[in-house]
């Protein structure tokens, strides 16, 4: 019974495709939904009922998610409610699911990023110059319906998930590792990491997340986000011993070692004796210390002998 509603759900929604694109269509065309209030909400509202009664697996969300356009802003809430709708919390295939919703996800971002500075340039334009416009509200308002805010950085904007969308989406549907991992980047995104090639955060809480990226790896060594979990440790591990354009590691007038960033090391050394990251804060330190903790070009042969 539970495959026949599913295959009857794919044949409407099929058969019902080209009439959708046409109504889209003529939509867009007289007047862009995304620019009017609560019409996101509205389509979302329309689109669950469809899928009243349905109950699905990994297989059948694929299928679906096959089905959403990655132009199109209203897939993501879609998306989301066929989890909410049709899969089980325990589903054992939980991660998974997240995993293709979050591909999903920011396929879609980076599609409606990419009009943003074109299609929707006369709203980048209303954000300088008259934020208080409905046509803008209207806009945040239903891209804030789908987790995505508006941002800005070098003086360009961009859109990216609202900080704490997923994890709060998502925390009671995933499995323990998973939880941990969404929770870690909600904090990072509030605290934001960098801009102008400068820091946004001191040499300190850049340990700590070295530190948390480490003990993840750890823990739950078999995330279907190992490898971003990797990528996140390595990036913040070099940015310790490297610092950025405008936050120097090393003295500008004379290219020493930082008395602070020297401190921070000797304290890593000291506090964390048994760890990746103090064996490789240790070896750095002894290097430096080699070349009078000058800059040197040997920093990025060091760096790639590390792995790094």
């Amino acid at each position: 019974m539970k495959k026949i509603m599913l295959m009857h759900f794919f044949i409407c929604l099929f058969a019902c495709g080209c009439h959708n694109n046409q109504e889209k269509k003529e939509m867009t065309s007289s007047k862009d939904y995304l620019l009017q209030h609560n019409s996101v909400k509205g389509l979302v509202a329309t689109n669950h009922q469809k899928l009243s009664g349905i109950i699905g697996d990994l297989k059948s969300y694929k299928l679906y998610l096959d089905q959403l356009e990655n132009d199109s802003i209203t897939s993501i809430p879609f998306a989301l409610d066929y989890i909410q709708t049709c899969l089980l919390t325990d589903n054992v295939d939980r991660d998974s699911i997240f995993f293709l919703f979050h591909k999903k996800f920011y396929a879609i971002t980076s599609s409606l990023n990419d009009s943003l500075n074109t299609k929707y340039k006369f709203l980048v334009n209303q954000i300088e110059y008259d934020s208080s416009t409905v046509e803008l509200k209207s806009f945040e308002n239903n891209l804030a319906v789908c987790g995505i805010g508006i941002y800005s950085t070098d003086g360009t904007y961009y859109l990216d998930a609202i900080p704490d969308f997923l994890y709060n989406t998502f925390k009671n549907r995933v499995s323990e590792g998973l939880v941990e991992f969404l929770y870690i980047r909600k904090e990072e995104l509030k605290q934001g990491f960098s801009q102008d090639a400068a820091m946004l955060i001191s040499f300190e809480d850049l340990y700590q997340r070295v530190k948390r990226w480490e003990n993840f790896l750890k823990n739950y060594p078999n995330t279907v986000y190992n490898s971003e979990a990797i990528s996140y440790f390595e990036t913040y591990l070099v940015t310790l011993m490297t610092g950025m354009d405008n936050s120097k590691i090393f003295d500008f007038q004379y290219n020493s070692l930082l008395p602070e960033i020297n401190t921070l090391y000797e304290n890593i050394i000291k506090d964390e004796p048994i760890s990746a990251t103090t064996e490789i804060i240790s070896s750095y330190y002894t290097f430096l210390a080699r070349h009078d903790f000058k800059e040197n070009d040997s920093i990025q042969i060091f760096l790639k002998m590390n792995g790094l």
